[in-house]
């Protein structure tokens, strides 16, 4: 009987948590989950619902991803994490997702909030890559070039700039293909 009085204590904080994180401003958000205490409170229900908002931008997603201590996981297999951590880490797969996917976009003006940190991260892949091993979290060093302070930038040869892909890239021969297609709306149908 304390086991269900317990969980049911906890599943009642795990929605006040939510509620509050549901009625806070849209601009108060990022600021809730970079503040958000992953080892007293309940990180996958809560941070869950909070970093799938649209309004939480990059920097804030790469400031959350490392509280959560990735680095605990990186190297271990999915099978291999324990009962207690298991939805901390899906967290952790889910920002990763998002992050790569572009999901969470630059703000005007924000950088990286743990630079340090997430440069480390950012050698770390390096060295994996050279290495020919990864983590589990590898994340899209050209994606976070937009949160990098410009010399961290420079210094990976993944994220210094790089010429933009044009037409005049493509053979002469195909350029006429491409630009003889005919573009079909929604209107004519399919």
């Amino acid at each position: 009987m304390d086991t269900r009085a317990a969980r049911n204590k906890t599943d009642e904080e795990v929605l006040a948590q939510i509620d509050v994180m549901r009625r806070a401003a849209p601009c108060d958000l990022p600021a809730l989950a970079r503040g958000y205490n992953w080892a007293a409170q309940h990180p996958e229900p809560v941070l869950g619902w909070v970093m799938a908002q649209r309004h939480i931008d990059l920097a804030t997603a790469l400031a959350v991803f490392l509280r959560g201590a990735p680095e605990r996981f990186n190297y271990m297999p999915k099978r291999d994490v324990s009962a207690a951590y298991v939805a901390e880490a899906r967290l952790l797969d889910n920002i990763c997702l998002r992050v790569n996917s572009g999901f969470y976009l630059p703000r005007e003006g924000a950088c990286a909030h743990d630079m340090p940190r997430l440069s480390c991260w950012i050698a770390a892949q390096a060295a994996d890559r050279v290495e020919g091993a990864s983590g589990r979290w590898v994340l899209d060093e050209t994606i976070l070039s937009a949160v990098m302070e410009p010399e961290v930038r420079a210094a990976s040869p993944v994220m210094a700039p790089r010429k933009r892909a044009t037409l005049s890239c493509v053979p002469a021969f195909l350029q006429g293909c491409f630009r003889r297609l005919p573009l079909r709306t929604a209107a004519q149908g399919e």
